[in-house]
């Protein structure tokens, strides 16, 4: 059965690091050539030049290891050459197990060995020549498969072989053309008449010359067959050019026959000629010059004592098609220096492109750009020469890799890690300081200075806008103290439109915290957020503030007034900070303020020192009824009468479930502004507008997953919801249910507990069913007596549509500011930072402990301090009392 494999045109290069890469020919690109079990390598190798077009031409045929990492030289491995029928059985195996193995081709051009042709006593012979590859790679089929082979030389007993290019076809058959007309008649030209050649001589003169002044034709003298060159040419200098590749070739015959050689018989006298004149030596135009000849018969090296008026104008057109003007200064032979003879390169081997390449990161010294194609990367030195260099990097080098590495500035490494990775990839150590002022270096090149940040808060605030609708900003300031006339920041208030419009669909409990921000001018953010259908974190608000104090809370909860009004259905939760409950009793009077028990059972661990207390107070704030409550009070003040006096001052009803007079639902912490502030902590560390790119993007991702998840959930409940349903459904599994009334059912447990059910009104005796609005154990068992859904016994904001609608809208970015015309009378465009200073020493990163709060081990387990001093447990030496 036949079977196809792709074949790639390339070459393989091995980088300096000993991987090999693949270079792909950009002109031939990539076949599919049939194969199949049992075809000959000759075979594969003629359909793959046929699919090429490269017909005879030698296809070298190459893969890359299947598995390398199974050899030794693991990413090092050479890749493998197709030379043999084992070597294409081999292939074919692999290709079965592994259909993605391309196979890759380079052609190499076949150098054939052609027959001298001696043309000497025929000028007119042809040399043979084979046609060679078409210019553009792969565009037309090659006329035959043999590379162009000429045969330049007239001379010696051997004919090189030369492989042309086909930008050299041109090129030859000019100099063949040349070569012919030179061939039949010799090159010398004297200023007297020979009205015989005068027809041939004018075609000379319009090959070779541009002279507009002479209008005499000069004779050529004919050549005797057997002569041999005078060696009126330096030896020294030509030898090594007679001994090379191009031995073969007639550099001497156009250097001495060119005019001057067939003027000289055996005794180097001048033949028909008496006068001392100039002769031109002309061949392909690349050794054509001018030598002094003495009219006397004498050796060439004779001085001469009579100069001659005539001189050669214009320019020399040579075969090779370059210009060359010939100088007006008449020199010996021995005169002439060595480099003038110097043959120009036939081929360039490094081409410079003055192209309008793509901006490239180097200063332009208006020279253009250069394009390097071809470079040898292997270094040359030895390793005690290359030791000397890389041995520091400064801040901007550093910077620039810590660009390349991390697009986003907040995802960057912090300089320890940085030191790591300069010296891992620059082989270069670099002290902290140094690796700290690099990361600073490349997040201002990012994201711009924190100075500037504060100029174009109100222009990125604006822009937010434009694509956000319904979204409230503001941003408050000061006159500056030195000139009243500016102003300085102090707070900045941020709304989203979509958060705005979903928060309505929401339980009205609102959570209030503060973070620390760790930038440059530092300050707080402040946070406003809630809770979905599904108990997930839904953000409502941000501020930026100085600090926590009365006035900038009062702000915070001024401007949050705008969005929720005031009434006693509103909740809000917090930690105790006296600002907070300022803010509130100003701003927020009817609503209900309650505390965050988890902070409260901190503050009564660093008073009381006692765990067991902490852990009865904490289950007093979450009980429902009164009776348990009672139990728990007890207890407490059994071992601590000070703890029920420090209960009582904070108030009953702000820190217990069971007297808060609101509605609090499941929310008895602050863990929710707790998650948002770990959720910002990367971006807490830049400037204010990077800080607020990140939240929009942070809300950007969390609404489009959380309306997803919302728009695909089929079920009665969200899926929390629905957990906590099933939990509570194992605790009256067994119960017995009695009907009161249509409504109405008597739930009684196995252990002989009745509790009284309301389905209508949604209430139970145990309370957790009113304080929750999610079905209890003893709800439950009454719904499935009369098989009533669990949808109609939630409340309202626990329903899917409820969820579905607070993700109803969208948080866009932010528009572009150079395709929006921004309006002049915006305010606060040129806003100076605040007044801050930041503080001495390493920044901090860990989070500050709250006051009370305690680790917990990480074996899950309490240990006891022991006492080094008396052996004791639960104190250590310097609190000691034991006597020895």
């Amino acid at each position: 059965m036949d079977e196809f494999c792709m074949v790639i045109c390339g070459d393989w290069v091995c980088s300096s690091n000993g991987e090999w890469k693949l270079e792909i020919c950009n002109k031939l690109f990539s076949r599919v050539v049939p194969i199949f079990e049992g075809m000959t390598l000759g075979a594969f190798k003629s359909a793959i030049s046929k699919e090429f077009g490269m017909i005879g031409v030698n296809p070298l045929l190459s893969y890359a290891a299947p598995d390398k990492d199974m050899f030794t030289t693991k990413e090092k491995t050479p890749p493998v050459l197709v030379t043999s029928e084992v070597g294409l059985l081999y292939y074919l195996s692999a290709l079965r197990e592994n259909r993605g193995l391309n196979l890759f081709v380079k052609f190499e051009e076949m150098e054939e060995d052609l027959q001298s042709f001696d043309t000497r006593g025929d000028s007119s012979t042809k040399r043979p020549r084979q046609s060679s590859l078409e210019e553009e790679c792969g565009s037309k089929t090659p006329k035959s498969g043999v590379t162009s082979v000429r045969d330049i030389s007239s001379v010696g007993s051997k004919t090189p072989t030369i492989v042309l290019t086909p930008r050299d076809d041109e090129f030859m058959e000019e100099l063949e053309q040349a070569e012919a007309n030179i061939g039949s008649n010799s090159g010398h030209k004297s200023s007297r008449n020979d009205t015989d050649n005068e027809g041939f001589n004018n075609d000379v003169e319009k090959l070779f010359f541009v002279d507009n002044d002479t209008e005499e034709v000069e004779a050529v003298t004919e050549k005797p067959e057997d002569s041999m060159p005078c060696g009126g040419y330096d030896k020294e200098f030509w030898s090594n050019f007679l001994t090379d590749d191009y031995g073969g070739s007639n550099a001497n015959e156009l250097m001495a026959t060119g005019g001057l050689d067939v003027r000289y018989g055996s005794n180097n006298k001048v033949v028909g000629s008496n006068l001392d004149e100039v002769v031109f030596c002309t061949g392909s135009g690349v050794f054509d010059h001018a030598i002094y000849v003495n009219g006397a018969g004498e050796s060439i090296k004779t001085e001469h004592t009579k100069k001659t008026p005539q001189v050669m104008k214009g320019k020399m057109v040579g075969g090779v098609g370059s210009s060359q003007e010939t100088s007006n200064e008449v020199k010996k032979l021995e005169e002439v220096d060595d480099e003038e003879f110097d043959i120009p390169p036939l081929f360039e081997d490094i081409e410079y492109e003055v192209d309008n390449l793509p901006d490239l990161d180097i200063d332009d010294d208006g020279k253009g750009y250069y394009e390097i194609k071809k470079a040898q990367l292997q270094h040359t030195c030895s390793v005690d020469t290359r030791r000397q260099y890389m041995k520091k990097a400064t801040s901007k080098v550093i910077a620039s890799v810590f660009k390349a590495k991390y697009s986003e500035a907040s995802a960057g490494p912090v300089p320890m890690d940085l030191q790591q990775l300069v010296l891992e990839d620059l082989r270069v150590s670099a002290s902290y300081k140094k690796c700290w002022r690099a990361r600073e270096s490349a997040l201002t090149d990012v994201g711009g200075s924190d100075e500037e940040s504060y100029s174009n808060l109100a222009e990125y605030l604006h822009l937010l806008k434009l694509t956000n609708p319904g979204t409230i900003t503001h941003i408050e300031t000061e006159p500056d103290i030195e000139d009243e006339r500016k102003e300085r920041f102090l707070y900045m208030f941020l709304a989203f439109g979509a958060s705005i419009q979903g928060f309505k669909h929401l339980r009205r409990v609102l959570v209030v915290d503060g973070t620390h921000l760790k930038g440059k001018y530092k300050g707080v953010l402040l946070t406003a957020s809630g809770q979905d259908a599904n108990f997930q974190v839904y953000p409502l608000a941000f501020a930026v503030v100085d600090s926590e104090n009365d006035d900038a809370w009062t702000w915070f909860f001024t401007k949050l007034e705008r969005i929720i009004a005031d009434n006693n259905t509103l909740t809000i939760l917090s930690d105790r900070h006296e600002s907070i409950k300022v803010g509130v009793k100003k701003v927020f009077p009817q609503a209900h303020h309650g505390a965050c028990i988890i902070h409260l059972c901190r503050n009564i661990q660093a008073r009381f020192k006692n765990r067991g207390l902490t852990q009865l107070v904490k289950n007093a704030g979450y009980e429902f009824t009164s009776g348990k409550f009672k139990t728990l009070y007890n207890q407490i003040n059994a071992i601590n009468p000070l703890c029920i006096k420090y209960l009582h001052d904070v108030g009953m009803a702000h820190w217990t479930r069971l007297y808060f007079p609101g509605q609090r639902f499941n929310l008895m912490t602050s863990n929710i502004a707790e998650t948002l502030n770990k959720a910002l902590f990367k971006g807490r560390s830049s400037h204010i507008v990077e800080l607020l790119r990140f939240i929009r993007s942070m809300l950007t991702r969390w609404f489009n997953a959380h309306r997803k998840k919302s728009q695909a959930h089929s079920g009665p409940v969200p899926p929390e919801v629905d957990k906590q349903i099933s939990k509570n459904l194992t605790t009256s599994s067994g119960s017995k249910v009695g009907r009161v009334t249509s409504w109405s059912y008597e739930v009684v447990g196995k252990l002989g507990g009745s509790n009284v059910v309301d389905l209508e009104k949604k209430q139970c005796t145990c309370k957790r069913y009113d304080k929750l609005k999610i079905p209890c154990g003893h709800a439950l068992v009454a719904a499935n007596s009369i098989n009533l859904s669990y949808k109609a016994l939630v409340d309202d904001y626990f329903k899917p549509h409820s969820w579905v609608a607070s993700y109803k809208g969208a948080v866009f970015p932010e528009a572009n500011g150079k395709e929006e015309d921004i309006p002049e009378e915006l305010p606060h465009r040129s806003m100076l930072p605040p007044y801050t200073r930041r503080p001495s020493g390493r920044p901090k990163v860990a989070r500050i402990p709250s006051t009370g709060e305690y680790k917990k081990p990480k074996t899950g387990r309490t240990q006891q301090n022991r006492c080094s001093r008396c052996k004791g447990l639960g104190h250590n030496r310097t609190s000691c009392s034991n006597p020895i």
